[in-house]
């Protein structure tokens, strides 16, 4: 029994030992370098959860729901990477999802200001945070249609690497929501719909300030020279 516990003892003293130093590495990589304004784009796809929402009609009220097929999504972000990981910036975004058997289309433009915080190792990079904005959502079908905006925020993250000192390509990720319901009206029905999507989009982004810095390779210690004295 006590050589089981001494083995356990040294086991755990081990892989202390190789979380410290895994660490230690983490913490003596290069970290990126990104500090500056930036600009981006990004496209992808959009996919809606299915939407509450409910008519009036005559006084009467229906409640029911909106299922969405598959849409795309495209915008673009202009941001300032600070000092210390954070990175406020406007995205703008433009989707649209039609709504399944029923003749009718949900568009989405979402003006979102967003902070994020970076985590970057070597020219890797990866990023959570959430923003708040309006959404401008705009129901129609048949030739008709309604606007109505809402405020709204979203959830995102990312990740991806720079493919040169200014240039990083990526996977976006945002779950986006309105906090209230969108109300259309028309002459004899009235309808109010909450709105929910989720979009995965590729992005670049080119950095005016430099993102990624290689590390700089220290030139070797040159040899002392030794003096070597003549007899004569």
């Amino acid at each position: 029994m006590a050589g089981s516990s001494h083995k356990g003892t040294r086991k755990g003293v081990g892989l202390a030992c190789l979380g410290a130093g895994a660490a230690a590495l983490l913490l003596a990589l290069p970290a990126a370098a990104e500090i500056g304004p930036y600009l981006g784009l990004e496209a992808g796809a959009s996919f809606n959860p299915r939407a509450p929402m409910r008519v009036t009609s005559g006084g009467t009220v229906t409640p029911g729901s909106f299922d969405f097929r598959s849409g795309l999504v495209g915008g673009a972000v202009a941001g300032y990477a600070l000092p210390g990981h954070l990175r406020p910036e406007l995205e703008v975004n433009y989707r649209r999802n039609n709504v399944k058997d029923a003749g009718l289309g949900v568009s989405a433009v979402t003006i979102m200001g967003n902070m994020w915080y970076d985590f970057e190792v070597q020219r890797s990079y990866f990023y959570l945070g959430g923003g708040i904005g309006d959404l401008r959502l705009r129901l129609s079908g048949g030739g008709t249609g309604a606007t109505d905006d809402v405020f709204g925020g979203q959830l995102g993250t990312g990740a991806g690497f720079f493919a040169t000192p200014a240039l990083s390509i990526g996977i976006d990720y945002r779950y986006t929501m309105g906090f209230s319901r969108a109300n259309y009206h028309n002459a004899t029905q009235h309808v109010q719909l909450r709105y929910r999507s989720q979009t995965v989009m590729l992005g670049i982004r080119y950095s005016f300030g430099g993102m990624w810095q290689p590390p700089m390779m220290d030139a070797p210690a040159a040899e002392p020279v030794r003096v070597v004295p003549v007899q004569q």
